[in-house]
């Protein structure tokens, strides 16, 4: 089996669309995937990830199947840091997260980065992490296989 995994075309946040670059994006990313016999397509409700699948979909004769679980506003939700006056930021633009995520020590946790002290201070990443790692596994596992970590 080859999985191939598309995040979106060039997106608009507000409102949830693709531009005129994402959608010629979607159509050249069709003609792509064609080629491979595309069997299935999974893509999550945003609409902007339904956008750019749609052009497979129509080429391939194949419908989506939506997973809500894997809409990535879902996680910016999830993972938002709020200052001492209630302001939120995404934490990847956030200052103090920035620099920890260039940090060596932070670096040196790898995977387990979300552990650090200092990152555990401005957020607690576990949950939001297990919640799309169980959605990513139980959907490999709908398709025979297994994720050993």
């Amino acid at each position: 089996m080859l999985l191939f995994y598309i995040r979106h075309g060039d997106p608009l946040y507000t409102p949830d669309q693709l531009t005129p670059l994402g959608l010629k994006q979607a159509e050249a990313l069709a003609k792509r995937l064609a080629l491979f016999g595309i069997d299935r397509i999974y893509s999550s409700d945003s609409v902007r990830a339904m956008q750019t699948a749609q052009p497979t979909c129509d080429l391939v004769l194949k419908k989506k199947k939506l997973i809500p679980a894997f809409h990535e506003e879902l996680a910016y939700l999830e993972t938002l840091i709020y200052n001492d006056k209630g302001e939120r930021n995404w934490p990847w633009v956030h200052p103090e997260m920035r620099r920890l995520m260039l940090s060596r020590e932070v670096r040196e946790l790898g995977e387990r980065w979300y552990e650090h002290p200092e990152v555990m201070k401005l957020r607690d990443f576990r949950p939001v992490l297990e919640r799309i790692g169980t959605a990513a596994d139980e959907w490999l596992s709908s398709l025979g296989y297994h994720h050993d970590r």
